[in-house]
């Protein structure tokens, strides 16, 4: 993010925190070659086609607007580069000996890089780039997500709610499984009578600041916060510094193996379980009131008949 002056702060890109999380030093070459080569092409376009920089008319102003220009235009294009999805550029130069030219961007997607040339003599090549790929593996390096499997992430899940003894949750995300802390400042202006809850202080704007520790019946999703699109309201992680990822799944645990409950946020919405100790995934709890039966999301449980005495069974 440079435009947040913050980030200038050593440790603050990582939440004063350069134990736990990790720096990228943000030196990436493909910005400075995108630089170099959009100066140079600047400098041809403005010289007439000339290749030798040596060749080049340095006492017009045009030559220096070129380089200017086309230094500015390279920073964009290897911005789009390494940002895939940002930006889209053509441009390119020809002259007596052959033609050049650099695209990045496609119909339909912003994440491609192509490079073609061709010589006066009738030859040519090509090269181009998905940066999809690129990006994706980018994201499965950041230390912050889990990038198993949905089942080893549900199994870390509940091994992680049996040694706090407390509900707990996971979220989905194109970066991978979040696991949300368990204890942590929450803003509300409710009044708050867990006995596991500490009154801190109270915000600019009337909510009251708590330290809260989830229990073994319930818990806080203390990085989720709500986006509203077109009147509906999504949930969105939260991890500070403008780092905001979008949650396709969302999960918690159930310590007694009970259904999902109707006040569990974002029924409806996205994909919502309960998965309870026995490691079981539950959808909410219905009932049909024509027969009596129980359904677990598209599991249907009949009533035992009245002839039945044990009613556990």
């Amino acid at each position: 993010m440079p435009d947040f002056t913050q980030n200038f702060n050593r440790y603050s890109y990582c939440l004063n925190n350069p134990l736990k999380y990790v720096d990228r030093d943000g030196k990436n070459p493909i910005i400075i070659i995108g630089i170099v080569a959009g100066a140079f092409l600047g400098g041809v376009v403005a010289n007439h086609g000339e290749l030798n920089p040596f060749s080049w008319n340095w006492s017009q102003v045009t030559t220096y607007l070129g380089v200017v220009v086309g230094g500015v235009v390279g920073y964009a294009c290897a911005y789009g580069i390494v940002n895939p999805g940002t930006f889209g550029y053509i441009f390119g130069v020809s002259n007596a000996f052959g033609a050049a030219g650099l695209t990045i961007g496609a119909a339909g997607s912003l994440s491609n890089w192509n490079f073609r040339w061709t010589t006066a003599a009738g030859g040519g090549g090509n090269i181009s780039i998905n940066f999809n790929e690129i990006a994706s593996k980018r994201y499965l390096s950041d230390s912050r997500f889990f990038h198993g499997s949905e089942y080893e992430a549900s199994k870390l899940l509940v091994a992680y709610s049996k040694m706090k003894g407390v509900e707990a949750a996971k979220y989905k995300t194109a970066y991978g499984y979040y696991f949300e802390e368990t204890e942590g400042y929450f803003f509300s202006k409710e009044v708050v009578t867990n006995n596991l809850t500490r009154y801190i202080g109270t915000r600019p704007d009337g909510n009251h600041i708590y330290y809260m520790s989830n229990t073994k019946n319930g818990g806080k999703l203390y990085h989720i916060i709500d986006k509203v699109i077109n009147g509906v309201s999504y949930p969105y992680l939260d991890l500070g510094l403008g780092q905001q990822f979008e949650v396709s799944e969302m999960d918690h645990t159930h310590p007694g193996n009970t259904s999902l409950s109707p006040d569990d946020s974002y029924q409806g919405i996205i994909p919502v379980h309960a998965i309870g100790w026995d490691g079981i995934k539950r959808d909410a709890l219905k009932r049909d009131e024509s027969d009596g039966s129980f359904w677990y999301g598209e599991v249907q449980c009949r009533p035992k008949p009245k002839s039945h005495k044990n009613r556990n069974d």
